[in-house]
């Protein structure tokens, strides 16, 4: 019963870092069957290796560090009598706490970098193409308009587009501007929300209650929405979409341009993503450089991951 147990308990672990990473959260959420059970277990090795080597360093500490284990150990005797054990029973206690520091370490530049978040997110495919478009034109603070299939439309700022929690059911804005489409298609708009966003008037309402939540599956078309070209080019009988300006080098016939700019997730990596790559990796030799190295060596290791770290937030313009 206590291998069982103890292999529960490194699976969850696993399983609870693969959850909470920013990065593996999403693919988490929507891998079922072998892709899943897979990823859990090679999430579990490490984390098995790493507390491995911290109940070792722990012991190693001294009198206080062999007597904390033995506690452990003494908490799970239920489940484990020989010595071999206990020794794997109080490892695999030490992978959940270690979990834990991780994923909440990883998750910190992520977090602070909205220009990480968003390189990781297009080049790893984290998300689906309705979460990439809202997380675009959320980091670059731009309204989307929605189409629904019942023509209604709304326009507004996309909310919680970083939150990743998977394929969205439902798509929460800040509304800008509300309407329909008539039977030629064209935009109508009833509702103007401007003085939502008006920063310099007194405000005795919050925001918050003035949310829209679509159903994704009502979702018809979305895409970035630009009141200055809006008004300039399509309001009130202003120049057809027809009539703008064909980029230079463009080909006549299909219309294509043969020096069309290269998108963002095509791009080479940018040393932002490079740095926090380096980061992962120096958090993850933390543990078998304090155990086979002297304290300086350990403190230098430290305060590199911690730079790694930094520096991958503040190089918020790529290179």
């Amino acid at each position: 019963m206590g291998p069982a147990v103890f292999a529960l308990i490194f699976l969850s672990s696993g399983y609870l870092l693969l959850r909470r990473w920013s990065i593996t959260r999403p693919h988490a959420l929507s891998w079922d069957g072998h892709a899943l059970y897979f990823s859990v277990v090679v999430a579990s090795i490490v984390l098995a290796v790493e507390a491995d080597i911290l109940r070792e360093i722990v012991e190693r500490s001294g009198a206080l560090g062999v007597q904390f284990n033995a506690k452990i150990s003494g908490v799970l005797s239920a489940f484990a009598t020989e010595n071999k054990l206990s020794v794997l029973g109080v490892t695999a206690v030490w992978s959940v706490p270690i979990a834990a520091i991780s994923f909440t370490l990883l998750n910190v530049p992520i977090r602070f970098s909205s220009f990480l978040r968003v390189q990781l997110y297009l080049r790893l495919s984290c998300l689906g193409e309705l979460e990439e478009f809202l997380l675009i034109t959320s980091a670059r603070n731009l309204p989307v308009m929605l189409t629904l299939a019942s023509r209604k439309v709304y326009v507004g700022f996309s909310l919680e587009a970083n939150a990743s929690r998977g394929k969205k059911d439902w798509v929460r804005i800040e509304p800008l501007l509300s309407g329909y489409r008539d039977n030629d298609q064209e935009f109508v708009d009833t509702t103007d929300y401007s003085w939502l966003h008006a920063g310099g008037s007194q405000q005795n309402f919050r925001r918050e209650d003035f949310d829209i939540i679509v159903p994704a599956s009502e979702i018809v078309s979305a895409h970035a929405f630009d009141l200055n070209i809006y008004v300039q080019r399509f309001l009130n009988g202003g120049t057809s979409s027809s009539s703008a300006s064909v980029p230079e080098g463009a080909d006549t016939v299909s219309g294509a341009s043969n020096a069309r700019v290269e998108r963002a997730a095509g791009q080479p990596t940018t040393k932002s993503e490079r740095l926090y790559w380096s980061f992962c990796g120096a958090l993850a030799g933390l543990a078998p450089v304090a155990y086979f190295s002297w304290w300086l060596v350990s403190v230098f290791w430290i305060l590199m991951t911690a730079l790694l770290a930094y520096a991958s937030v503040i190089d918020s313009e790529g290179s």
